[in-house]
């Protein structure tokens, strides 16, 4: 009788224990999905890439803005999906190897190509970590092609502008003029016409005509 009743408990633990599992991987399973729902909803560039650079996972953003779907990325060497240029390959494999490393980087700026369209996205790459192990690299940015675009115009303009005032030659101190028939004397002493002065000494260029005061005095007979 006692070893029966001894086999009843040890079967109530096992079925106490088989519950306690079985809720704790329906509650694993919840959360995960609860994550896989918020990772999908991020609204920014959110993917994981293994330890090989292989494409694991992107969410919404990433696949409306790339233009590629997860099940058709999954596996392939991101860099191996033909949007980024050499010189943008070696800065995202430098990139790649401190994140395997342990190193969180930031904000490396990628210029990738999309179907033909140019766009320039902001990258952070952070290494998921598993008993001292970098398992994988999950990597969150944006894309900034327009403050690119504005700040590239603007350098342009400033560039215009700076070799614009570059080219034209600042009249400085005190012009030597003579009271009577208004030439200027250069630095060597020699007189010059103000418009023959003026349009050495900068970008001026002059046209003739006559103020009314002048045709007045000019031509008396003359009716305006």
């Amino acid at each position: 009788m006692k070893e029966r009743i001894f086999k009843i408990e040890d079967l109530k633990r096992e079925l106490t224990a088989l519950t306690k599992q079985q809720d704790e991987k329906a509650l694993l399973k919840k959360s995960h999905e609860h994550y896989k729902a918020i990772f999908q909803n991020l609204p920014f560039i959110a993917f994981t890439l293994d330890r090989k650079g292989r494409f694991l996972e992107g969410n919404r953003y990433t696949e409306d803005l790339f233009g590629i779907k997860t099940e058709d990325a999954k596996g392939k060497g991101f860099f191996e999906l033909g949007i980024l240029d050499k010189k943008n390959i070696f800065k995202g494999l430098r990139e790649f190897k401190k994140n395997l490393s342990g190193k969180v980087t930031g904000k490396t700026v990628y210029e990738v190509n999309i179907k033909g369209k140019k766009l320039f996205i902001e990258l952070v790459g952070i290494p998921l970590i598993k008993d001292g192990i970098v398992t994988e690299i999950f990597d969150v940015g944006s894309d900034i092609t327009s403050q690119t675009e504005i700040l590239r115009e603007k350098e342009k303009l400033i560039a215009e502008l700076k070799k614009t005032l570059d080219s034209v030659e600042t009249l400085k101190g005190l012009l030597p003029i003579c009271a009577q028939c208004k030439k200027i004397r250069d630095d060597e002493g020699y007189w010059h016409q103000v418009e023959d002065f003026l349009e050495k000494h900068s970008d001026i260029e002059f046209s003739h005509s006559l103020c009314p005061d002048c045709i007045k005095k000019l031509y008396p007979d003359l009716k305006g």
